[in-house]
């Protein structure tokens, strides 16, 4: 009977101790004296809002039905951070003249920030990088960290990781999201992640191609399937500003000197939203492929269909219009042709 007893009451205290909802976000960031007021927006529209005082201190509270992520914003208009709302109590801190905020106090934002410190780290690495199997390393090392973040992390930001993984294809994205709690899965994260999944299996290796029509610089109308069983076609999401994306094109422009006369083709996809600096960057880099652009048709769904969260992204298609390869990276596209083409 005193073992019922306890464990009774033990249950009783885990249902006491579950968090409601309710949150105050506390704010202490040097240089927030010059804003009037600070709200965050989360996922599903909902909308908080508190003054701030002179010295740049701000206490925002609210109540969520579910742990969510939400935008900070200052003066209602101005977004300056994202966050994780899946507790109680979160500080905000920094310096907003450095560009430095730090959200932390739950399990999701305590684990963005130590996942943010270590891929920084990594970063500044590849950046001073000598050579490609160093860079290659590095990028090996990313991929590996955001798949241990996500099996060490069974929260809001370890869900999130799920969805931004470029690894990941859509059916390990299902398998990890499955070991997480049903109450995350059934949160609006947890079923955008679904969603995405979903959507990626539908571009995983093996897969038919998608069909793409998107215009080039000149507003004429580019169909994807012109190309697709010519022969090899590497359909290339960048951008002009994407400085890993400028960092592949000499990988690009030998692949395509060496393998274009044997039917290998780049069927580029810039995601630019300034059309001068896409053309610029395509003539500057002398890019002599095919492309087309999202900015000369924003309505398009190409990224959503191609499950694409960013950039530099590819995907190597067949003579029968199947994906055979993707995210390759540095010399791994020109091995892949080798493999398929020969030397």
């Amino acid at each position: 009977m005193k073992k019922l007893i306890m464990i009774l009451v033990a249950g009783a205290l885990l249902v006491s101790c579950k968090w409601n909802g309710d949150f105050t976000i506390t704010g202490e960031v040097d240089g927030f004296g010059v804003f009037d007021s600070v709200s965050i927006e989360t996922i599903d529209g909902s909308y908080f809002s508190s003054s701030v005082s002179d010295k740049g201190s701000f206490e925002l509270k609210g109540n969520v039905t579910e742990p969510t992520n939400a935008i900070l914003f200052v003066d209602g208009d101005t977004p300056i951070m994202s966050l994780f709302i899946d507790g109680s109590s979160i500080k905000i801190s920094g310096n907003i003249d450095e560009g430095i905020l730090i959200a932390s106090g739950t399990p999701a934002n305590n684990a963005y920030n130590a996942y943010s410190k270590i891929e920084d780290e990594l970063s500044e690495r590849y950046d001073d990088a000598q050579s490609d199997e160093e860079r290659q390393d590095i990028e090996q090392n990313i991929d590996d960290l955001q798949i241990k973040t996500i099996d060490e992390n069974n929260n809001l930001f370890g869900l999130a990781m799920i969805a931004t993984s470029a690894t990941l294809t859509g059916k390990e994205m299902i398998a990890k999201l499955d070991l997480f709690s049903v109450e995350l899965q059934n949160t609006a994260v947890g079923k955008k992640v679904r969603e995405l999944a979903e959507i990626k299996m539908k571009v995983d290796v093996g897969s038919s191609y998608i069909e793409i029509v998107l215009p080039d610089k000149d507003g004429n109308e580019i169909k994807l399937s012109d190309y697709v069983g010519k022969g090899y076609v590497l359909v290339d999401f960048w951008a002009s500003w994407c400085g890993y994306c400028l960092q592949e094109l000499p990988y690009l422009k030998d692949s395509y000197a060496k393998y274009h006369e044997r039917g290998f083709e780049i069927f580029g996809v810039s995601i630019d939203r300034d059309k001068d600096a896409w053309i610029k960057a395509i003539e500057n880099n002398q890019m002599t492929w095919v492309h087309t652009g999202t900015v000369m048709n924003p309505a398009t769904s190409v990224t959503e269909d191609y499950s694409v969260s960013g950039v530099p992204s590819n995907f190597l298609i067949d003579k029968e219009g199947k994906i055979v390869a993707k995210n390759l990276r540095g010399k791994q596209l020109a091995e892949k042709l080798n493999q398929l083409l020969g030397e």
